[in-house]
């Protein structure tokens, strides 16, 4: 125990008449640092709460946590849950880190948040050297803790004064960047100048640039505004959607076709994949009316969506385009959905009425369906095509629910319950589509016969009978 310690210790041990107690207290606290605690908590009950005994209590609060989290900080886990109960998983965690290392963490949020409840009943003097020491050691530590330190900072700033003790505090700290952290408190204050002066030397990703955006809006100073926000599309290293979205709407209101083109062009000059956001230009160019704005646009999109984004392209550019742009586009488009998704070139087919070409194609593909029947595409595609072509839909659905019976043995009565569901939509198109009965009853008869070995398939195809 080092001079100052002891010092304080003999202080609040005055009232100890008997010297063998006193040194048995103290060799007790040399032993085991958490029996000065209840030393100063004891002290309490002769002195009251003392500004100077609550400093001493806090200061023990806080050299009991920051051995673990000095060891946090020398064994950084990139995450950490605050959760202790018997479900988390200690073999996922980092071999350096026991079950016993996760107890003392629990024991040293308990600390930290013993100290924030004390923060308002400690001097000033204490509330510095608790943020000079808690700043020192944020960001070394596990996430967690690391936001825990930072919480008691803030909670321990009371004053302006304090702020500004944390800011330099934070910036002293040249192996890390904390110009978040400081940003936050500098809007906090209201320091407009010495926020704008640090943002502009952290301009990274799209969303520093936004904030930027937002903070020059909020002056009334639309033009840097708007500045900054193009800007930040052209060199904001990512999250950038915030920034379109902004100046989407600010050239909409101000109906500025060239910038709204200008971001499209920047959106695929950068090679960033941003179909949403084309999307809503597109959206943008047939609120205001401007035809080749939204032209160019939907022509992007074609050329661009892959897979699922495909979907609904067809329609889109029919509805939209005039029939002489379509008609020279048409071609195009329906080899590239033909190679990009194949449910995307179905759904083109149907709206073209080539329904023979789309039922060759859902039958020379309907393998995709083995295994399971989730498929709701084709299955929306088929159901299109049971009034036009009811037979080759039954011959489907027969196919698939033949695959899934030959399979449900592997897979107990999964594959069943899903050949049962394909029979069912098969049982719709006798009764609804060709108001035949008699054909559906003799189909699953036969269907039967030739199952009739399979239990669990017979036991569940008995909701056919309804």
């Amino acid at each position: 125990m080092d001079k100052s310690r002891q010092d304080r210790l003999n202080k609040m041990l005055e009232d100890k008449p008997d010297s063998w107690l006193r040194e048995e207290i103290v060799r007790l606290c040399t032993l085991a640092p958490e029996c000065f605690v209840r030393v100063i908590q004891d002290a309490m009950q002769d002195f009251g709460r003392a500004t100077w005994l609550v400093d001493e209590l806090v200061l023990e609060y806080w050299e009991l946590a920051v051995s673990t989290i000095t060891y946090a900080a020398k064994h950084p886990r990139e995450y950490f849950e605050d959760s202790y109960d018997d479900e988390w998983n200690y073999s996922s965690c980092d071999d350096e880190w026991s079950n016993d290392d996760y107890d003392n963490c629990s024991h040293t949020y308990s600390l930290l948040e013993k100290i924030e409840g004390l923060a308002n009943e400690c001097s000033s003097s204490m509330r510095r050297v608790l943020i000079e020491h808690a700043s020192a050691l944020y960001g070394r530590a596990n996430e967690e803790i690391s936001e825990d330190l930072l919480n008691l900072c803030h909670i321990l700033c009371l004053k302006e004064e304090d702020w500004r003790f944390l800011i330099n505090q934070l910036m002293r700290d040249s192996g890390a960047d904390n110009s978040r952290e400081i940003l936050d408190i500098l809007l906090l204050l209201r320091d407009e100048e010495a926020y704008e002066e640090l943002r502009l030397k952290h301009l990274y990703t799209g969303g520093d640039y936004l904030e930027l955006t937002h903070f020059y809006e909020e002056k009334g100073l639309l033009e840097q505004a708007e500045s900054y926000a193009r800007k930040g599309l052209v060199q904001g290293q990512w999250s950038i959607r915030g920034l379109m979205d902004y100046l989407i709407k600010l050239y909409k209101e101000k109906h500025d076709v060239g910038g709204l083109q200008w971001i499209m062009d920047t959106c695929f000059e950068r090679c960033m994949s941003h179909m949403e956001a084309v999307e809503t230009l597109f959206d943008t160019g047939k609120e205001i009316d401007e035809y080749e704005l939204a032209k160019n646009c939907l022509l992007k999109l074609i050329e661009h969506s892959q897979g699922s984004n495909c979907k609904g392209l067809y329609s889109k550019a029919k509805d939209f385009l005039t029939n002489q742009d379509f008609q020279a586009i048409e071609e195009q488009l329906l080899e590239k959905l033909k190679k990009a998704n194949l449910d995307a070139y179905l759904e083109a087919l149907i709206q073209r009425e080539d329904y023979l070409l789309a039922m060759d194609i859902v039958e020379n593909h309907i393998h995709r369906w083995m295994g399971s029947y989730t498929s709701q595409d084709y299955i929306s595609i088929l159901r299109l095509l049971e009034p036009l072509l009811p037979y080759r839909v039954i011959e489907a659905y027969e196919k698939l629910a033949n695959s899934f019976i030959r399979q449900g043995a592997g897979k107990r009565r999964k594959n069943y319950l899903a050949a049962v569901r394909s029979l069912n939509d098969m049982k719709r198109v006798y009764l609804e589509v060709l108001n035949d009965p008699a054909a559906w009853r003799q189909k699953i008869v036969i269907l039967r016969g030739l199952n009739e070995s399979k239990r669990a398939f017979m036991e569940e195809s008995l909701v056919l009978d309804d």
